[in-house]
């Protein structure tokens, strides 16, 4: 009778043992699934936005060789941004434009790169980032590549009902890199390796 009951239980035991290895070798399968699964959203997340910030870099490329290269009139251009986002003129603090550097080029291409500094008075947070974003639509040659934040210093007492947002003072530090093709054809020949 125990012969029997080992015979009977021996197959069981066995089953046993391959239905879980089995079930480890199947729960194994489905988490590398769903690991892989992650993967492939994060990949094309990431694909998405790479695409996205390749568009706008032929963008921001495209922009830079057709806007002017003087920036004589870059306070004029900050103050339509400031009336755009429905602030006054005086908010305009100061526009200081560095003297223009020539960058080392070849091909033929004469580049520029002109840096400036603005200042902006009595902002709160919210206003910056209008201007912020609405600069960045209307002007995509001039990146801003710093802000310097400090609050402004209060000149009166608020009245009630009076807006209590910290005031802000913005300096911005903007660069745009401008090229002009060179006219004269031998000299370009000669820089591309095409002429003596």
């Amino acid at each position: 009778m125990k012969a029997a009951a080992r015979g009977t239980s021996l197959p069981i035991v066995l089953l046993s043992v391959v239905t879980l290895a089995g079930m480890a070798a199947l729960f194994r399968s489905a988490s590398g699934y769903l690991a892989a699964r992650r993967e492939r959203v994060s990949a094309s997340e990431t694909l998405v936005l790479r695409r996205a910030q390749a568009d706008e870099l032929v963008l921001l490329r495209r922009a830079t060789a057709t806007l002017p290269r003087s920036s004589g009139d870059l306070a004029s251009r900050m103050t339509a941004v400031l009336a755009s986002c429905g602030l006054p003129s005086q908010s305009l603090g100061s526009v200081l434009p560095e003297p223009p550097v020539e960058l080392p080029s070849a091909g033929g291409v004469h580049r520029t790169r002109q840096v400036a500094r603005v200042s902006l008075e009595r902002l709160t947070l919210p206003a910056l980032g209008r201007i912020l974003d609405t600069w960045r639509s209307a002007e995509p040659a001039w990146a801003i590549t710093a802000i310097d934040l400090s609050a402004a210093p209060v000149t009166k007492a608020l009245a009630p009902g009076e807006d209590r947002q910290l005031r802000l003072r913005a300096t911005l530090t903007l660069e745009a890199v401008f090229s002009d093709a060179i006219a004269n054809p031998s000299t370009q020949a000669n820089l591309i390796g095409g002429g003596t």
